[in-house]
């Protein structure tokens, strides 16, 4: 019952995957930290404006 109830987890799973919504959404794999780095001084700057 265990096995069934894993393989039918799995193809959900990969149906929720090809969600039309994310179908232009191209994740690049890379770390969050790597993401956000390059924005960093912008993030800082609107949350320091949106705390005024």
């Amino acid at each position: 019952m265990g096995r069934l109830r894993d393989a039918w987890n799995a193809l959900r799973g990969y149906a929720a995957a090809q969600d039309s919504r994310a179908s232009a959404w191209a994740p690049s794999g890379g770390s969050a930290t790597a993401e956000v780095g390059m924005a960093v001084a912008t993030v800082a700057r609107r949350a320091r404006d949106a705390v005024r």
